[in-house]
C-alpha cells in the first residue's frame, strides 16, 4: 500500500512538477537538446575566472603562468625545461588577446572548459541525460579542475588534451576510419608535446585495445598504422629538436 501511494505521489510530481523544479528540470531536459552542458561548463569557467580576477588584484600572475608566457613568445620546437605544447598555446593565445594577467587567466579557464566538454565527449558515448552532468558535476570538484587549472602550465595543457585523445582513440577503435585515425595519432603526440609522462596515456590505449573482445578486427585493420604514422609525423620535429640541441627536457623529465 505505501509503494503504491509514493508511486501516486511521484506520478503526480512528474505530471505537475512543483514551482521551485521547473527550472531545474528544464536544464535536465536541456542536457540532449544541446545547450545545458555548455551552459554549465560556461557558468563554471566564468566564476572560476571572476574569482581569479579578484584574487589577483594586488598581485602578480603565477611564477608558472610567466614561465608558459616566456616560453610562447616565439614558436619553437623545444626548449631546455619542458616540451613544447604549453608554449604553442601562448604564443597561439598572444596572438589573438593582449599579453595582460586576466588574458592569462581566462587562457587558463578556457583551456578548463575544453577539458570538461572533452570529457563530456566522452561520457556522452556511455550515459545519457542527467547522469552527464553528473560526471562533470563531480569533476568539477576536484582541484585539479579549480586551482591547478588556474595555472597554465605544462601539466595543466594536457586537461584538454587527455581527453580529447582518448575521445579519437575511442572513435578510431570503434570505426576504423581514416579521419580518427589520424586524429588520434594526432592528438597523442600533442599529449607526449606537453609531457613526456604522456607515454601513460599511450600506453593505456594499447593495454585496451589488446584486453577488447574486437582487438583482433583493429590491429588487423589500417587504423592503429595510420595513428602511429600520424604521430610520429608530428613527433618528428621534436625529435629532431631534441637530437640537434641535446636532450634537455628528457633529463629534466628524470
Amino acid at each position: 500500500m505505501k509503494l503504491d501511494y509514493f508511486d501516486t505521489i511521484a506520478a503526480r510530481s512528474d505530471a505537475a512538477p512543483a514551482r521551485w523544479r521547473r527550472p531545474l528540470l528544464r536544464v535536465l531536459d536541456g542536457i540532449e537538446r544541446g545547450w545545458a552542458i555548455p551552459a554549465l561548463i560556461g557558468a563554471f569557467a566564468g566564476a572560476w575566472f571572476v574569482f581569479l580576477l579578484i584574487a589577483y588584484l594586488s598581485g602578480d600572475l603565477h611564477v608558472d603562468a610567466l614561465e608558459t608566457w616566456s616560453l610562447g613568445r616565439e614558436f619553437a620546437w623545444g626548449n631546455a625545461k619542458h616540451p613544447p605544447l604549453m608554449g604553442w598555446v601562448a604564443y597561439l593565445w598572444t596572438l589573438v588577446f593582449p599579453l595582460t594577467d586576466w588574458s592569462f587567466q581566462l587562457l587558463a579557464m578556457t583551456n578548463a572548459a575544453v577539458a570538461l566538454y572533452a570529457v563530456d565527449l566522452i561520457a556522452r558515448r556511455f550515459v545519457r541525460g542527467d547522469k552527464r552532468a553528473i560526471v562533470l558535476l563531480l569533476l568539477m570538484l576536484l582541484p585539479a579542475y579549480q586551482f591547478h587549472a588556474q595555472r597554465f602550465n605544462a601539466n595543466t595543457v594536457l586537461l584538454a588534451i587527455w581527453p580529447l585523445a582518448t575521445y579519437c582513440f575511442l572513435r578510431a577503435f570503434q570505426s576504423r576510419g581514416f579521419g580518427w585515425s589520424i586524429a588520434a595519432g594526432v592528438m597523442t603526440a600533442l599529449a607526449m608535446l606537453g609531457k613526456y609522462y604522456s607515454i601513460f596515456l599511450v600506453g593505456s590505449f594499447v593495454l585496451a585495445a589488446l584486453a577488447h573482445p574486437d582487438r583482433k578486427i583493429y590491429f588487423k585493420s589500417w587504423s592503429p598504422w595510420l595513428s602511429s604514422l600520424a604521430g610520429l609525423i608530428v613527433l618528428g620535429p621534436h625529435l629532431h629538436w631534441l637530437a640537434t640541441h641535446g636532450a634537455t627536457p628528457f633529463e629534466y623529465a628524470l
